[in-house]
């Protein structure tokens, strides 16, 4: 994953609640090896002052820039009337698994997470 290609980037805050998630690879993917068990959006929150956390239905949209860009649409899972933005105030994580492989069939070397918060 290259890291200047995260989308939101890691760390920011005050992001959109109604932004997609999406990352860029350094390669072509195989677009069988992402899916929403491979990549994930979920939110964090404390309980009994642990951080837990808790996927967020999304729809993975196909892949894009010659399969290079995956992107999550936490919305297409509740598209229409029942539409839920991203909760305010909250941190979500991105994370990719070893799971995604490239053309060649070579999984990522380890596990990829990063964070970003939204704002009101």
């Amino acid at each position: 994953v290259i890291e200047e290609s995260l989308w939101p980037r890691r760390g920011a805050t005050g992001v959109l609640r109604a932004t997609n998630v999406s990352a860029t690879f350094s390669e072509e993917m195989k677009p069988d090896t992402l899916t929403s068990t491979t990549f994930k959006l979920q939110q964090q929150y404390k309980k009994k002052g642990k951080i837990k956390l808790k996927t967020i239905p999304t729809t993975l949209a196909p892949l894009s820039n010659n399969n290079q860009t995956a992107t999550l649409d936490p919305f297409g899972a509740t598209e229409g009337t029942a539409e839920q933005p991203l909760a305010a105030n909250k941190t979500f994580r991105g994370m990719i698994t070893t799971g995604a492989k490239d053309l060649a069939g070579n999984p990522l070397s380890s596990k990829f997470v990063w964070t970003f918060k939204t704002g009101g």
